[in-house]
């Protein structure tokens, strides 16, 4: 389901009292936990780890790599590659909140794709980013430092940029 019809259905069980599962950002980004789930299921050598960083620096040489790790062709025709999920800035917030409340967002499909790509570029250049409370940059230092750990161990990969 879409993220709206997602959001309805949870709303939907809170009014009613049933229960919810509850997966906090934090929790999400534990990904050696995640990850040593894989490995008791699928032995090391059938699972990839491809990082986002990987994707947005050499996305042509990225998919071949997981093409070659798959077994199938890599000498094909590459598709297109374009942002997806890009980030748009702190003050366009409440404009997407504004447009989602007047159901812009639901006829967004036909507009034509320049007309897309450049609000999004509008938007993705509004603002600048928020400044990271150094209190709560401690707090998630903290907590995810081990799990960063792992993962490198897990990985045999340097993480250091991510502590």
């Amino acid at each position: 389901p879409d993220a709206e019809a997602s959001w309805i259905e949870h709303m939907r069980k809170l009014r009613a009292g049933d229960p919810i599962a509850v997966r906090t950002y934090l929790h999400t980004g534990n990904y050696s936990e995640h990850l040593k789930r894989y490995f008791e299921c699928f032995p090391r050598d059938q699972v990839r780890v491809i990082f986002s960083h990987q994707l947005r620096q050499s996305p042509e040489q990225t998919l071949r790599n997981i093409w070659d790790f798959l077994g199938v062709a890599s000498d094909g025709p590459l598709p297109e590659f374009a942002g997806i999920n890009e980030a748009v800035g702190a003050p366009a917030v409440p404009v997407l909140r504004l447009a989602r409340r007047a159901g812009l967002m639901r006829v967004r499909g036909l507009l034509p794709a320049g007309v897309k790509d450049w609000i999004k570029r509008q938007l993705s250049r509004s603002g600048d980013r928020p400044e990271l409370d150094p209190e709560t940059e401690n707090r998630l230092r903290q907590y995810f430092g081990p799990g960063i750990q792992e993962l490198e161990s897990l990985l045999d990969t340097d993480l250091s940029g991510w502590r």
